[in-house]
């Protein structure tokens, strides 16, 4: 497993699972109302198989808006300490990075900067970008999001659902459970696909907890695609 692969994959599926965050309470609009300045920390834990080799992994994720634009994009800048990953029975210590995302308001992911950026960077980022609907929403509610297919990034087409499955308290926040599964429309049996659940602050639309799982994700820098299942749990 490169050096590569372990500072851009990891922070970008970090970074990118932590987009769950937007506002959400009974018929509201999803879009993401974000300050400028606001910061939140996460607990990241994943199993990871690439090739056949399995590790696990764990990581300190602080996100952090640095500007939100007027018309409504937002920067996110991600960053990781604290990050082990363990394969083969070694263990490594993993070097702090830092990602930043330009996001739309719906969650449609606009730029992306970090260390090692291709076609593999804004697959996997489109992946997991949470993409609301433009209308209001309650529990029990659908929408479907489409990602295009974009030469210039090379990104490839993908296509999202999602529905609020009801409410559940997650420590001191009352939040909305949301389930989401996005999945390219190329490579057939071997699409890149992620899905799960995530549940989310209805005050302020925060992502409080995610879980679920990823299968055939090109990560930048690893041999093959890899498939993994993850949580992420907000600590302050």
């Amino acid at each position: 497993m490169n050096n590569n692969f372990k500072k851009t994959g990891f922070g970008l599926m970090v970074a990118a699972l932590s987009v769950a965050a937007f506002a959400i309470q009974d018929a509201v609009s999803l879009k993401r109302v974000a300050k400028a300045g606001e910061a939140i920390k996460y607990r990241l834990k994943a199993d990871v198989e690439v090739q056949g080799v399995e590790a696990n992994f764990s990581t300190l994720v602080t996100e952090k808006v640095t500007k939100v634009e007027s018309n409504g994009n937002y920067v996110l800048e991600s960053a990781q300490s604290e990050g082990k990953v363990s394969f083969s029975g070694q263990e490594m210590e993993m070097p702090a990075s830092t990602q930043t995302f330009t996001y739309k308001a719906n969650g449609e992911v606009v730029d992306i900067k970090a260390d090692t950026v291709d076609a593999s960077v804004y697959r996997t980022a489109n992946l997991t970008a949470f993409i609301v609907t433009d209308k209001t929403v309650k529990v029990g509610d659908e929408w479907t999001s489409e990602i295009k297919k974009d030469e210039k990034t090379g990104a490839v087409a993908a296509k999202g659902t999602y529905r609020v499955e009801g409410e559940e308290k997650v420590g001191e926040f009352e939040c909305f459970k949301v389930k989401f599964s996005t999945k390219e429309t190329e490579g057939g049996d071997a699409a890149a696909s992620c899905e799960g659940v995530s549940w989310v602050n209805k005050k302020d639309g925060s992502l409080v907890k995610g879980e679920g799982s990823w299968k055939n994700v090109p990560f930048p820098g690893a041999p093959a695609p890899i498939s993994a299942k993850y949580t992420m749990t907000r600590e302050k």
